[in-house]
């Protein structure tokens, strides 16, 4: 037993705690201010590869010849792991977060999925932005990444069994090379296609990350089998490739997927190359960068959760650094040494089932706290006053009987992201109006129905998660682009124009600039960017206004709003003053110049779409700026009414106090009276 555990500390690698070190701190740096350090997320990168040569190189140890005893012990290991910090992070972040936000609910349920390791699913469902402002306001984002190894780790000793890995079969490593060299090729080819189509997906999910982790595992292998390659790997300089990777790190975050391509080869050969006499060896496995790498998990885990919760507090500051990095280092001595070290060393029994069995209960009991926090203790926990915080209704139709008698059950596609309806005035005999488009659509829900109830008409409304108007290939119509489902406008638009007739109304609203404009954000889909892609929208655009025209129908199209770089309550200066937020206030009021309105990236666009509205008699482009930006002065909340839900989707408010009442008057100047 003693040879056994003095073999052990032989193959222990102490520079990849080092190289954990680099890591972790790349990724805290990024998040306390990107600009610093543009690319410092490709830390979790590093990870997953650091991960794949860790994983590998602990089940090759293990020379088991039962299956049972195989996966129950590399599960419990897992368990024992992962399980206490997460659940000694969660706990305590989550009433925090309580006393702070007087609706936790969306950050909850993150943190609920991330205690079974889906937080990446769920965000990607969400199609939440990992980069997106309002992203800092939730203590469980980064969690993502837990999601993306553990679920690895649910298919791995999988593939290490089949494979006779480990010296269950002669030809184990073989195999398993050949296993993870087609698993890193499909990955990696993927992963490049969906980061121009769907970054989201690229970013969180698995599949699309083995290629790193994988990358790990075959390094492994290479160094296990002594060949030809590692051999050349060794005679690369590793001081040289620590300094490309820093350069990597502080590359600028448009050249994406680029770096993380790069990161993870030099992560690769970083690994292969060191040596004991290396100034790089001597460099990651110096008195600091082991014990900052020893509690690597601890401190990601802490970092984006005080960060988070100073979100929502002090705000982060130059002055407001030193006590917040203070903090984090506390809270992960304070996990590693009395949580995750000793848990993992200890016994929990001695059937490792019962181990794995303890591990989920107390994830399940964790989750149900959690859910206390979110139901009967709701808002309750609370720390400032809830009277001057106003919850948005969202996206709810008027109950009013005498003006919305029905659901429209037969145009609903199957999707929770779709809204329909038909509402009908006294006389199903008035025209209607038709709104269809994005989510941007969607938060005019409340003005659509004003302009339906004070024209007197009735109103049929459509939504989805989609993109502009494209051409159809076969020589239907159009089509909104929905990821690879692009099938929904055709729905929609044939709707209006077989049900629409003399006199009624067609509205289309998108979220345009996010739609066309590549320099717009590149953490997001590049998908639809661009001047060709735009061409083609308006040529469709110019083809849905000849229809309407044969029928005598009007089209009107939605000038884009003003976006905001941040958002939520807690952070503008006139919205939701607390006693602890006071000194994380920012300002909330911009001149149109801020936008690039209206000669920035905006206008190429609006000049565009104007010249082509100016060619059709029944279409026409509605200039809502007038009503959120008086006096070229954008706001993101008038009192105590937001004017925005998030950084670019207009309120209720906004949707029937002010641009409702302006587009009818737009209404009754062009087009109810022409």
């Amino acid at each position: 037993m003693e040879n056994k555990n003095l073999l052990i500390k032989k193959e222990y690698r102490d520079e990849i705690d080092g190289l954990r070190a680099f890591a972790v701190f790349a990724v805290i740096i990024n998040h306390f201010n990107k600009s610093f350090l543009p690319s410092g997320y490709l830390g979790v990168d590093i990870f997953f590869v650091i991960s794949g040569y860790v994983i590998t190189s602990s089940l090759a140890k293990r020379k088991i010849k039962k299956f049972n005893e195989f996966i129950f012990g590399f599960y419990e290991r897992r368990v024992k792991r992962l399980v206490p910090a997460l659940v000694f992070y969660i706990l305590p972040t989550s009433f925090l977060i309580c006393f702070f936000n007087p609706i936790p609910t969306s950050h909850l349920k993150t943190g609920l999925i991330s205690l079974f390791g889906f937080s990446n699913i769920a965000l990607f469902l969400r199609s939440t932005n990992y980069f997106a402002p309002i992203q800092e306001l939730n203590p469980y984002a980064h969690t993502w990444s837990l999601g993306v190894e553990e679920q690895f780790y649910i298919l791995f000793p999988f593939l290490i069994w089949l494979t006779g890995f480990g010296g269950r079969s002669k030809k184990g490593s073989r195999n398993l090379f050949f296993v993870i060299l087609i698993l890193i090729i499909i990955s990696l080819t993927a992963f490049i296609y969906f980061y121009s189509n769907n970054q989201s997906a690229a970013y969180y999910l698995m599949p699309l990350r083995i290629w790193e982790i994988g990358s790990g595992c075959l390094l492994f292998l290479f160094i296990q089998n002594k060949g030809l390659i590692i051999t050349y790997i060794k005679k690369i300089s590793p001081e040289l490739i620590i300094i490309l990777m820093l350069i990597n790190i502080f590359s600028p975050a448009e050249l994406s997927p680029l770096p993380h391509i790069s990161i993870t080869f030099l992560t690769f050969l970083l690994i292969g190359s060191i040596k004991k006499e290396n100034l790089a060896f001597n460099f990651l496995t110096n008195k600091a960068a082991l014990h900052f790498g020893s509690i690597s998990y601890s401190l990601y885990l802490w970092h984006w959760g005080i960060l988070s919760i100073s979100q929502f507090t002090i705000g982060i500051h130059w002055w407001s650094l030193p006590f917040q990095f203070l903090l984090i280092y506390f809270f992960s001595i304070i996990s590693y040494k009395f949580i995750e070290n000793p848990l993992r060393k200890e016994v929990w029994s001695s059937k490792k089932l019962t181990t794995i069995s303890k591990g989920f209960l107390t994830l399940v009991s964790s989750g149900f706290l959690l859910l206390i926090l979110d139901i009967p203790l709701k808002g309750k926990l609370y720390l400032g006053n809830p009277e001057v915080f106003k919850e948005e209704k969202y996206y709810a139709l008027s109950k009013d009987p005498n003006f919305c008698r029905k659901e429209n059950k037969e145009f609903v596609p199957t999707t929770k992201n779709l809204r329909s309806a038909e509402c009908f005035s006294n006389s199903r005999e008035n025209k209607t109006l038709f709104f269809i488009g994005d989510s941007h659509n969607l938060a005019f829900l409340k003005g659509a129905e004003f302009l339906a109830k004070q024209t007197n008409r009735n109103l049929t409304f459509e939504r989805s998660i989609l993109g502009p108007i494209q051409e159809s290939q076969n020589k239907k119509l159009y089509k909104f682009l929905l990821f690879n489902q692009p099938n929904y406008l055709i729905k929609f638009v044939d709707f209006a124009l077989n049900k629409s007739e003399e006199g009624d109304i067609v509205f289309l609203i998108n979220r345009m600039p996010f739609r066309f404009l590549e320099s717009w954000d590149n953490t997001i889909d590049k998908q639809f960017r661009g001047e060709k892609y735009f061409i083609r929208w308006l040529y469709a655009l110019e083809t849905f206004a000849n229809y309407l025209a044969k029928k005598n129908v009007k089209l009107i199209l939605f000038y884009p709003t003003p976006e905001f770089k941040y958002s939520g309550y807690q952070q503008c200066k006139n919205q939701n003053p607390q006693w602890f937020n006071r000194l994380s206030k920012k300002d909330c009021l911009f001149p149109l110049e801020y936008f690039d309105y209206p000669n920035g990236k905006y206008a190429s666009i609006i000049k565009k779409i104007n010249e082509v509205s100016l060619k059709h008699n029944n279409l026409y482009f509605f200039n809502a700026l007038e009503a959120i930006c008086p006096d070229k002065l954008c706001k993101y909340s008038v009192g105590k009414y937001l004017l925005y839900k998030d950084g670019n989707h207009i309120s209720d408010y906004a949707a029937e106090k002010l641009i409702a009442p302006k587009l009818l008057k737009f209404l009754k100047d062009k087009i109810l009276f022409d």
